[in-house]
């Protein structure tokens, strides 16, 4: 119940306090902002203290960190890559960037998962039979 009313505030603050600075940006920005204090930090801290110990708290954090600077990665790549491709037709264009979108992240993360063992059993649970 506090960690919603908090959330409010905070949001509303940094949407006075951000809208007037950086207009609608500055709004976005703000919302993100709550967000990720609010329901992400505060969020997880409360479930670890209530469901988990609190020395694995770490391990979530140092686990998301990773993920994040990966999907950072993939997305500065794929982006790198997108912009270095001029083509004339906006159609082309378009399926040329979702092909890339689909192909660059998705090598990068199998590359960097393909021993781990969430992918492992995720990896046997959807195909099953089918593997060996």
């Amino acid at each position: 119940r506090y960690r919603a009313i908090g959330e409010t505030v905070l949001n509303l603050a940094l949407n006075i306090v951000l809208g007037k600075l950086f207009g609608v940006y500055g709004i976005i920005a703000a919302t993100i902002i709550s967000l990720f204090l609010c329901n992400y930090l505060w969020s997880v801290g409360i479930t670890f203290r209530l469901y988990f110990s609190m020395e694995r708290r770490k391990d979530y954090y140092l686990y998301q960190g990773k993920q994040s600077i990966l999907v950072m990665i993939a997305c500065f790549i794929t982006y790198g890559i997108c912009e270095m491709m001029p083509v004339n037709s906006v159609l082309i264009q378009l399926v040329i960037r979702a092909v890339v979108c689909l192909i660059v992240p998705n090598t990068l993360f199998y590359l960097v998962y393909r021993k781990s063992e969430l992918f492992l059993y995720a990896k046997r649970k959807i195909l099953g039979d089918y593997i060996k």
